[in-house]
Formats: C-alpha cells, sequence, structure tokens
C-alpha cells in the first residue's frame, strides 16, 4: 500500500515532501478547502496519513478541528483512506458512521447557542458563551449514546486561549435535554454568571457566590485543573458525565 504523510505544524501543513500552505495566510475555512482540493487531486496513493507535528501543543482547538471535523468530510464527503497518527484508526471509522458533526470550519455555518442565559466574564467584559466571529468551532451529535459536544476557545492577548466544551446527554426516548456541562480550561481567572434559580440544579469545581441577582462562579483555571459547571434538569442531580 503506497501512502503519503501531511504534517501538521503551529505554521504549516506539510502535504508530502513539496506542497507548504501556512496557516498565516487564511483563515481555517480557507485552510480546509485548500488543503482539500490538493488532497483530491493526488491518485497515485491509497492511505493518507495525518501527523501531529506541533500543532497539538500550539493551538488544541485547530487540531481538534483537523482530527474530528476535517478527517470526517473527508472520509464522507471525499472517499479518501485516512489515518490519524496516535489515534485507533478503527474507531476513527467507526464514530464516522454513528455522528453527525458540524462546524464552521468546513462551511460557513451559524454558531451554536446552547446556555443563552450564562455569560463569562474575561478581564471585566461579560462575553456570551458561544464562539465569537471567525474563531472555529465545532458541534459533535453522537447518535449512538444521545449526546453533543460543542467545542471552541475564546483568543486571549498572547495568542493564548481559553478552550470551552459544553456537553449536552439528551433523554433517549424524547430527545429532550438531561444535563449540560459546561468545561473552561486555560490560564485565567474565569468568572461565570448564570440565573439565581438555577443555585440547586447545578455542581461545580468554582466558587458560588451571588452579585446584582446573578449566580457567580469563579476559579483560577489551568489546562489541568478546568472549571467545571454541571447543570441537571428537573433535579437530576444524581448522574455522572464521567
Amino acid at each position: 500500500m503506497k501512502s503519503m504523510t501531511v504534517r501538521f505544524t503551529a505554521d504549516e501543513v506539510l502535504i508530502g515532501r513539496h506542497e507548504k500552505l501556512a496557516w498565516d495566510n487564511q483563515s481555517v475555512l480557507g485552510m480546509y478547502h485548500t488543503v482539500t482540493a490538493t488532497l483530491q487531486e493526488i491518485t497515485c496513493v491509497d492511505r493518507i496519513n495525518l501527523v501531529n507535528d506541533g500543532l497539538q501543543q500550539t493551538c488544541p482547538m485547530r487540531w481538534k478541528i483537523v482530527t474530528e471535523i476535517w478527517v470526517h468530510a473527508w472520509i464522507v464527503r471525499c472517499n479518501l483512506n485516512i489515518a490519524v497518527r496516535g489515534l485507533d484508526n478503527g474507531q476513527l471509522h467507526e464514530t464516522v458512521l454513528w455522528t453527525r458533526r458540524t462546524s464552521n470550519a468546513i462551511a460557513p455555518a451559524v454558531a451554536p447557542n446552547v446556555l443563552p442565559d450564562w455569560s463569562l466574564m474575561i478581564d471585566g467584559e461579560r462575553l456570551p458563551i458561544v464562539p465569537q466571529d471567525n474563531n472555529p468551532w465545532l458541534t459533535v451529535e453522537d447518535m449512538r449514546w444521545g449526546c453533543q459536544l460543542t467545542n471552541f476557545a475564546y483568543e486571549m492577548r498572547h495568542h493564548d486561549y481559553l478552550d470551552v466544551q459544553i456537553s449536552t446527554v439528551r433523554e433517549f426516548e424524547d430527545n429532550s435535554d438531561v444535563a449540560k456541562r459546561l468545561t473552561i480550561a486555560g490560564n485565567h481567572h474565569v468568572v461565570v454568571t448564570l440565573p439565581l434559580a438555577l443555585i440547586d440544579d447545578i455542581v461545580t469545581t468554582g466558587r458560588l457566590s451571588r452579585a446584582h441577582g446573578r449566580l457567580v462562579v469563579s476559579q483560577q483555571v489551568t489546562p489541568e485543573r478546568p472549571l467545571k459547571i454541571s447543570y441537571y434538569l428537573d433535579g437530576r442531580t444524581g448522574l455522572s458525565f464521567e
């Protein structure tokens, strides 16, 4: 079997031995279309191997987009044989069959607003907990387990990031929401405000307080110690996300 390697560095996508595409020259969506067009033109290989060569360490959100959105699209839409070094590729192809994925990293799309009454305070500025304009995001819906994962990142100063994940668990019979969990990781002091009425329905790793008629959750987060807020609908606090 003849294969070709595509390497993803912090600055470039290296396709084979010759093609180099710089991340700074275009958006993530633009890079997807450029890389896709290049891969579709290659007819002399049986498998394309994707290798992390620094991208995961410097920009984990981009690597997540590549491995969880681009790969899915290349397998389903382009019928390419893709393998990712370090991943179980049998499981990778199985998840392609059982998940539905949307992202602004493969086509223009409306960002999901999963927690409409919640907000995030960063450096004194209140922001909705939704992806910001021009920032890549992805949503993965797993049809086997009735859950949805939305991932995005807030870009901070000095190319620093706050990584955000929102998990939603649904009832199998009627697809209604059962519980949600917000997870935020990075290197900042994070403050999340939410409706005061939810005080008996949440479990969190952060410090709880009240201010201006809102419930406030705060924590100094790190990549190893993220802020987690679990919200259980209808008092179902016995459920676990682990």
